[in-house]
Order: C-alpha cells, then structure tokens, then sequence
C-alpha cells in the first residue's frame, strides 16, 4: 500500500457527494476545485463503470467523492455535467 502522512495543518479532506433523487445514475465528474489567488486544483474522477446493459453503462453507483483542500479558502467548484439539486458537502473531521 503507498500511503503517507501529512503532518500539516492547513490541509482537509472534502467529502461531497450527490443527494438528489438521481444519486446513482447522474454522472457529474470529473468535479474541479480550485481556489483563488492559486494555481492550486485538484481535478476528483469517478469510478470506471463495471456494469453495463450492451453498449450503454448503467451507472449504478453513488457520485460521492473526497478531495484534499486547502483550509480557510474560498473555492469554486465546477462540474462536467449539470450539478444535482442537492449536494451534500462537509469536511472530514481530524483525529
């Protein structure tokens, strides 16, 4: 397993995910974050789609991601498709 620790403080994890009637069908990634006044961006891609009915995919899993951020910024989040009528999205709690 490659892993690390990050021993900074101003670094969390966003956790957002689809809460909206079509959660498990409406595809809305990849998600791109960035704040301003940086260059910094992350860019959040989905899953490989594994079930499909012939040549169309199913899409029968949650759009729920995590995504490392800067602390105490203002971001703009941008989807590849619509956004969902209900987004959930909260910061990971540190232990």
């Amino acid at each position: 397993m490659n892993g690390s620790i990050c021993t900074r403080d101003d670094f969390g994890i966003l956790e957002y995910q689809n809460s909206d009637v079509d959660k498990q069908t409406r595809i809305m990634w990849p998600v791109s974050l960035k704040y301003d006044g940086s260059n910094y961006r992350t860019l959040t891609n989905g899953w490989r789609e594994w079930e499909w009915f012939g040549r169309e995919p199913l899409n029968l899993r949650f759009g729920r991601f995590i995504s490392n951020v800067v602390l105490n910024q203002t971001y703009n989040m941008t989807f590849s498709a619509a956004p969902p009528g209900v987004l959930d999205v909260q910061l990971q709690r540190r232990s």
